[in-house]
C-alpha cells in the first residue's frame, strides 16, 4: 500500500485513505498480493485524487479487471472515464440489484470493460471479451 501512496485510515473523502480492510483482505484472498499491488498502482496512476476511486467497489472491480485482463493499457484508456464508469456501475446496481461483493465487483469490472472497449473494433487484438 505505501509503495502506491495509500494508507489504512478513515475519511472517505481522502483518496489515499482506504477504510475497508476487509476489501484488501478479499482481494489478497481471491487474487493474491500481486493483483492488490497492480490494482493500487492502476488506481493511483489513473484516477489519483478522485475520492470514490479508492472506495471498496472500485478497488474490487479494478482487482477483478486486473485478474481477468492484466493491466492492458488500463491507465491510458481509462484516465478520463471514471465518472462514466461510476455512473454505469451505479445504474447496473440500481437496475439489477446487488447480491454480495462478488456480484458488485463483477458489475464494476463489466462497466470498466465496456468503457475500455469504446472505440475499439471487436476484431481488434486489444478488444476485451466479457464473460460472466
Amino acid at each position: 500500500m505505501t509503495a502506491n501512496g495509500f494508507r489504512i485510515g478513515r475519511g472517505s473523502q481522502n483518496f489515499y485513505n482506504i477504510a475497508s480492510i476487509l476489501t484488501l483482505f478479499t482481494i489478497v484472498g481471491d487474487f493474491g498480493y500481486p493483483v492488490l499491488d497492480d490494482t493500487l498502482c492502476l488506481i493511483a496512476n489513473t484516477w489519483s485524487g478522485i475520492a470514490r476511486a479508492s472506495q471498496s467497489e472500485c478497488l474490487l472491480g479494478v482487482a477483478e479487471f486486473v485478474h481477468r485482463y492484466g493491466m492492458a493499457d488500463f491507465a491510458e484508456r481509462m484516465r478520463d472515464k471514471f465518472s462514466v464508469v461510476w455512473y454505469d456501475y451505479s445504474e447496473a446496481m440500481r437496475n439489477r440489484g446487488s447480491a454480495g461483493s462478488s456480484a458488485s465487483r463483477k458489475k464494476f469490472c463489466r462497466a470498466l470493460v465496456e468503457q475500455y472497449n469504446k472505440g475499439i473494433r471487436r476484431n481488434c487484438k486489444k478488444y476485451l471479451v466479457w464473460e460472466e
